[in-house]
């Protein structure tokens, strides 16, 4: 297993947009990791900025709609912005759950749900 945290950096760039249409917009993150695939509770800033957002974390290939390639998406809590092409630093805090492949859109929305309160309660806490 990855020691935690971990930090990531890179550029957001345009993913295939589903995180958006599924009511959960990403920032896909141009980098690379050597992570367990599943979802992660992480913080995240936007170079140039002093804020940081709680966020939560996918490193995986979207095995629910056949993706082949591996990547780092970010679901910024409670942010709303264009941040395409900006650099964002994420930092991994915890290990939420294993990547899985859902049998509907509906059961992958509701493990997303129960991922971002993970993630709320583990940033809340501090860890």
């Amino acid at each position: 297993m990855t020691e935690l945290p971990m930090d990531l950096r890179g550029r957001v760039a345009h993913g295939d947009k589903r995180g958006r249409v599924l009511g959960f917009p990403t920032a896909n993150l141009n980098a690379r990791a050597s992570l367990a695939y599943g979802v992660y509770a992480s913080q995240t800033r936007i170079a140039g900025t002093e804020k940081v957002w709680s966020s939560v974390t996918s490193y995986g290939t979207r095995p629910t709609f056949d993706g082949v390639d591996q990547r780092i998406e970010t679901h910024i809590l409670d942010f709303q912005g264009d941040i395409y092409g900006r650099e964002i630093e994420v930092k991994l805090l915890a290990f939420i759950r294993p990547e899985l492949r859902f049998e509907s859109v509906d059961a992958l929305i509701a493990a997303m749900q129960g991922d971002i309160e993970a993630a709320r309660a583990i940033n809340a806490s501090g860890k």
